[in-house]
């Protein structure tokens, strides 16, 4: 049976030829990604996809330092480009550097989350509707990519978005900035910088050094004076330039984070979307 294109895909990623876990930490946001020659005519811009991990057979020696990877979801993202025949852009993690410069048809992505410190294991989908709906998401296939149905990938969004809660990043930050037809849905989505973890705990820290603390720049509010340790480091981070102010090709910076408690950062979204400063102004 053919499986229907729904405009949400499943990468396929072999740790054991492409280093996925070095790439993560790298905190690059954008690459190329190859995809299966019988999907080239169904992949276009704005659609979105999983990255999703299968076994890790790399040796000791392979892995090194780092820790063998569990087979699940690795990565949120969004795809950027259409289709075309390149070689890959990113070689320094490919194990095999030859096959990197292969030329494959590869559609430029972009990471909206990444989940390398709490992916959501397969074996955690084994009791849920993806079982029946996607059951080779579980299961795995030969191929770069393949298909997977709207119902699994907001299944996917809720879980990873259930375990991001707790950590020390934040998920995606969505709301009415960009929205991106898929047939009668519509999704909409606001692509935030602040979505990247290892950033949001360099922009963190370079806020204590400058202040000593972790506090909403807008209220003043600090959740460790209330909560004692359980609100120690509770912050949220807002990326101040919108993605669509940004240049192509530029770059996130620390610098353009700001710290925010919860309440203050919904006000910022809300319609009309305003500004940093003008939400500090209204402030009273």
């Amino acid at each position: 049976m053919k499986k229907e294109i729904s405009g949400y895909w499943m990468f396929m990623c072999n740790p054991n030829k492409w280093e996925i876990d070095r790439f993560l930490e790298s905190g690059v946001l954008e690459d190329t990604y190859s995809i299966s020659d019988f999907h080239k005519d169904h992949f276009h811009q704005g659609q979105l996809g999983i990255i999703r991990v299968g076994k890790d057979a790399r040796s000791k020696k392979m892995l090194g330092e780092s820790q063998r990877l569990l087979p699940g979801v690795y990565a949120v993202v969004r795809v950027l480009s259409e289709p075309e025949l390149l070689v890959s852009e990113k070689k320094d993690f490919w194990i095999d550097r030859d096959e990197s410069l292969k030329p494959r048809f590869r559609v430029r992505l972009e990471y909206l989350s990444t989940h390398l410190e709490d992916p959501l294991l397969l074996d955690d989908l084994k009791e849920s509707s993806v079982m029946e709906n996607d059951p080779l998401l579980i299961a795995g296939i030969q191929a770069s990519t393949y298909p997977i149905s709207k119902a699994s990938f907001d299944l996917l969004i809720s879980m990873l978005h259930e375990h991001q809660q707790s950590s020390e990043g934040s998920f995606l930050d969505i709301d009415d900035e960009q929205e991106y037809s898929e047939g009668q849905q519509y999704y909409k989505q606001h692509v935030m910088r602040e979505r990247n973890p290892k950033l949001m705990k360099e922009a963190k820290a370079l806020f204590i050094r400058q202040h000593g603390r972790l506090y909403c720049e807008v209220c003043k509010y600090n959740f460790e004076d209330h909560f004692g340790d359980r609100g120690r480091d509770f912050i949220e981070g807002h990326h101040s330039k919108y993605v669509s102010e940004l240049a192509p090709g530029e770059g996130t910076k620390i610098t353009d984070i700001v710290m925010l408690c919860p309440n203050c950062h919904r006000m910022i979204h809300r319609k009309p979307r305003i500004s940093f400063e003008n939400l500090k102004a209204l402030y009273r």
